[in-house]
């Protein structure tokens, strides 16, 4: 099991499909949504709330808001608050952090988040909304991680997800994302490090323990970017390393949080 960590959730770097309605002197161009992480501990389904919100302009403040819900007692819990905060230090891209302990057998509250962020260079306020359903990906197993040292490169393959669009591999280090892959359909993908470096120049060497994360996302529609849930596994290394799955699917080391799933 590895520290805690922050898996950073995926993000859509696309057009933006919606835009706010223009008000007199301001205005913000941007989009947000909010889904389910969901995981594999031995027979345990985890999952995790995630969100994330970009823009065109820079944005501060921005605050996710969880529906209220009633508990299995039947008492109602009033709606809360959330901070978000910047990803890789960018003011336009923000996202809901989740740690391995955010993990847990408890769907997340299904019903409309919404998202409030503040326009930097005017403070005006903006808000928008989603609906989270409840939509279960599971992810599969990790076939090899295979270290090209020439390139400095890894390739990543696994099994298919049952019901992926397509799929994304992250770096970290430690609670740092490092790097991360273009989208592939295909369950095998690659990370290169230039100069040994990745996001805001964070650098890995030979023998640094690092975590790959490989997710599997489901779409809300065929047209939509928007993610309506996404399954995801880990697997804990060093850089330099290389694995390789049992032939025998029966002989594998039981699955957690932080390997094979």
């Amino acid at each position: 099991m590895t520290t805690k960590k922050y898996f950073y959730i995926l993000l859509i770097i696309t057009t933006l499909n919606t835009i706010t309605g223009c008000k007199k002197d301001s205005s913000l161009e941007w989009d947000m949504d909010v889904y389910t992480k969901i995981r594999k501990n031995g027979n345990d389904t985890l999952y995790a709330l995630t969100a994330y919100a970009y823009a065109y302009q820079e944005m501060s403040d921005v605050v996710l808001t969880i529906p209220g819900y009633n508990d299995e007692d039947g008492k109602y819990i009033v709606p809360a608050k959330t901070n978000m905060s910047k990803f890789i230090g960018l003011n336009k891209s923000w996202i809901l952090p989740t740690t391995n302990s955010d993990y847990t057998k408890t769907y997340p509250v299904v019903g409309d988040y919404s998202i409030e962020a503040t326009n930097t260079e005017d403070g005006a306020k903006y808000s928008k909304s989603n609906n989270l359903s409840r939509f279960i990906i599971l992810p599969s197993k990790f076939l090899a991680l295979t270290y090209n040292q020439a390139d400095n490169k890894y390739i990543l393959t696994w099994n298919w997800m049952s019901g992926a669009t397509n799929y994304r591999i992250y770096l970290y280090k430690g609670d740092e994302l490092v790097a991360q892959s273009s989208l592939t359909r295909e369950p095998t993908g690659s990370i290169i490090l230039t100069d040994g470096k990745g996001y805001n120049d964070i650098s890995i060497a030979t023998g640094d323990n690092i975590t790959f994360e490989v997710v599997g996302n489901v779409y809300e529609s065929s047209t939509s970017s928007k993610i309506k849930s996404q399954a995801s596994m880990v697997y804990d290394i060093k850089w330099g390393d290389s694995y390789k799955a049992p032939e025998e699917s029966s002989s594998a080391p039981a699955a957690s949080a932080s390997n094979a799933e």
